[in-house]
């Protein structure tokens, strides 16, 4: 069901993470003061829904403890981090470069690791910043602290189709902390865990991992007296705050148009692909017509969508909270 990642299996400053499950994975403990290490499950998810729930019990420490997600390799992934106090790494004074510093808050970051486990992942893990081939940051929120014995709860949301990442950390029903939507395609999905560094006495559980139901959907008019009314963003998220809505439209005649509930919008004249719509990021009803290219010419009018002639205009719209 899991198996363990060893993130420094050089470094001897301190032992690895030893983790224990209970009850066929309703409760996973992390035990041991260590270096960096993960808990992977086996199933590889692409879209996912994550969530659970952790506690420190231990009321010594202030170090690292998080989720993992988007696994590829042990030089691959995506890790959600929560530091208590901002703190340098203990290492010997004679050392050629400067520690790395652990700072206080929430730390979302991509790791695209040239070396893999060893040293130099281990002291850009605990680097709140980027590290040249190791670690890209993502999102940080300096702002909270945990506290030993008190339960959090997480809930993560990836779409590896359109690169968002958005995770949420709450306090009971408090929201603590949110990153908003977060656009990252370097990886494709893959498998999830826990992730621990130097810090013992981690309680996870009520996990849970599954894959959002997505429906797509195609619609044809005849231009005359056809029309397709969405309503609000809100009412068609329900208890999700976010969408990501994408379509190719195919607009025949030489003036192809659109109407959105605003005054009509024409293409253009003189050729495809030079404008698409995109929705404010703070106002549903309010959409700006861009002159650009559409993002890819494999997906214009230069595909083999259909046989005959006509426009193409890209649609891109986010709900908002």
């Amino acid at each position: 069901m899991y198996h363990e990642v060893i993130l420094d299996n050089v470094g001897k400053v301190q032992r690895p993470p030893k983790w224990t499950i209970h009850d066929n994975g309703q409760e996973i403990v992390q035990t041991v003061n260590g270096n960096p290490g993960l808990l992977l499950s086996d199933t590889r998810f692409g879209y996912v829904d994550y969530s659970g729930t952790f506690f420190i019990s231990d009321t010594k420490d202030d170090d690292f403890a998080g989720i993992v997600f988007g696994f590829q390799s042990n030089r691959h992934f995506y890790v959600c981090s929560w530091k208590k106090k901002t703190q340098s790494y203990n290492l010997p004074g004679d050392l050629p470069y400067p520690r790395s510093v652990a700072r206080q808050g929430i730390n979302l970051m991509a790791i695209d690791s040239s070396t893999g486990p060893g040293e130099s992942l281990r002291d850009a893990l605990w680097e709140t910043g980027n590290t040249i081939n190791q670690t890209h940051v993502l999102w940080y929120d300096p702002g909270p602290q945990w506290v030993p014995g008190v339960a959090y709860r997480w809930r993560l949301l990836h779409n590896p189709d359109s690169g968002r990442i958005h995770v949420r950390w709450y306090q009971g029903r408090n929201l603590l902390s949110d990153s908003g939507n977060i656009i990252d395609k370097r990886y494709r999905g893959g498998r999830l865990g826990m992730y621990v560094f130097s810090q013992e006495a981690v309680y996870y559980s009520k996990l849970y991992a599954g894959s959002p139901e997505v429906t797509d959907y195609a619609l044809s008019f005849n231009g005359i007296d056809d029309y397709a009314d969405l309503g609000a963003l809100s009412d068609i998220l329900g208890g999700s705050s976010s969408i990501t809505v994408a379509a190719w439209v195919w607009i025949t005649g030489a003036n192809g148009r659109i109407i959105c509930d605003l005054p009509s919008i024409t293409f253009g004249d003189k050729g495809p692909d030079l404008k698409f719509l995109e929705q404010s990021s703070d106002d549903e009803e309010d959409w700006k017509l861009l002159n650009k290219k559409t993002p890819s010419g494999a997906t214009g009018p230069s595909a083999d969508h259909s046989t005959g002639s006509g426009y193409y205009a890209y649609l891109e719209a986010s709900g908002i909270r």
